[in-house]
């Protein structure tokens, strides 16, 4: 990757140094009361792994029904800017 990657304006990146898993990076960082749309990311040659942390307005049992459709979501808005490989 040539730099890294621009977020829009409600998003933050961090980017997880390699042997370290963004998904733990996230949560941690979540346990410690960071911002909403905190996106920890680790670029390797044959994949991108990424965490993005989410504070719900509603109560937990009640958003976790939209979790399927943000995780779409976020495949699709990954998959528009990644090369076609």
């Amino acid at each position: 990757m040539s730099g890294a990657p621009l977020f829009p304006p409600l998003l933050t990146g961090e980017e997880v140094p390699g042997g370290q898993d963004p998904f733990s990076k996230a949560v941690a960082q979540a346990a410690i009361g960071c911002e909403s749309g905190l996106i920890c990311w680790h670029c390797a040659e044959d994949r991108l792994d990424a965490a993005v942390v989410f504070a719900p307005e509603e109560p937990l049992a009640d958003a976790m029904t939209v979790v399927f459709a943000v995780t779409l979501g976020l495949g699709d808005a990954l998959g528009a800017l990644a090369p076609p490989e």
